[in-house]
């Protein structure tokens, strides 16, 4: 638990012309250059300093292109690191750039200054020059939307729920997969009749590889070796049991589990199941996998058929 306190958002500068008339109203052709850093103090301010990693970027404002929402439109198109809108009010229309960083290393001349996000964590004061902080909590990222009068309480828990909609899902796959298999593989004695894949080797052999990493063991976790041990198993009829209590008690250990589905291994044993599901269907599935092979075969014999008949 976090007692999050945000006194301020990081911003970016912005710097706006004089009113013009409308956002129709024209100006003089030439060149704009647009420059991010910073200015020494003293009027008028002097020293100036490029921001690190920025270059300059010259924009050519031709004949045609002159109004105020041409311009717009070009330093928007421009790739300069600010964005340019127009704002009207009773006195006419202005042109405002502001820049697309945040914080006060990002600044322009100024109509409002940039600033760093200044907030508190557990009582420990912090600044950032981005409202989404990646590095101040393990494991955690923090987005500033707004500022807050006090400490505001953010608890962190694991979502167990999520994890357990993942697997159900892709057993409801699996076994959507599996019946349907089953369907197309098999023949019914009583009406003699056969599904359209009956005695295809290829679907076949998809069959017992996919039986067969259901029963493979792993090493990838300490706490369990194989799907049966957290609930997953295999039925008679080719689908998948979820046995509720068991995949409970391994939510329980979500990094084991994390382990024994999803570990990346330069060995069999140690990769993590679901991960060997995604090989065997990239391999099955691929430019040169038994399925297109099995096609290529099958148009093959398509046109030879054909030839034969002409």
């Amino acid at each position: 638990s976090y007692a999050i306190h945000v006194q301020r958002l990081a911003t970016g500068q912005t710097v706006s012309s004089t009113p013009l008339a409308s956002s129709a109203a024209t100006l003089s052709a030439g060149t704009l250059t647009i420059e991010l850093g910073t200015y020494g103090s003293g009027s008028p301010a002097a020293d100036f300093t490029n921001k690190t990693g920025s270059s300059p970027v010259t924009i050519d404002i031709g004949a045609g292109d002159t109004s105020l929402a041409s311009i717009r439109d070009k330093i928007n198109s421009a790739g300069a690191g600010v964005v340019a809108t127009i704002v009207s009010d009773a006195s006419g229309a202005r042109l405002s750039l502001r820049s697309n960083a945040t914080a006060a290393d990002s600044p322009m001349a100024r109509t409002a200054s940039a600033v760093n996000a200044a907030l508190s964590i557990n009582g420990i004061a912090l600044t950032s020059a981005s409202n989404t902080l990646t590095d101040v909590v393990d494991g955690l990222t923090v987005n500033l939307l707004k500022t807050t009068a006090a400490d505001v309480d953010v608890s962190v828990a694991t979502d167990t729920a999520t994890v357990k909609t993942a697997i159900t899902d892709f057993v409801s796959a699996f076994n959507t997969l599996a019946s349907f298999i089953k369907t197309q593989t098999a023949y019914n004695a009583d009406s003699k009749t056969a599904g359209a894949l009956q005695g295809d080797q290829s679907t076949l052999a998809l069959q017992s590889q996919l039986r067969s990493v259901l029963n493979e063991g792993s090493s990838a976790s300490s706490s369990w070796s194989r799907l049966s041990e957290i609930g997953l198993t295999l039925k008679a009829d080719g689908t998948l049991d979820t046995g509720g209590a068991k995949l409970d008690n391994a939510l329980a250990n979500l990094p084991e589990l994390k382990k024994l589905l999803s570990a990346d291994s330069s060995t069999s044993a140690g990769t993590g199941f679901v991960r060997r599901f995604k090989n065997l269907a990239d391999a099955a599935l691929g430019t040169e996998g038994v399925f297109e092979t099995r096609s290529a075969g099958i148009r093959a014999s398509v046109e030879r058929n054909s030839k034969s008949q002409d």
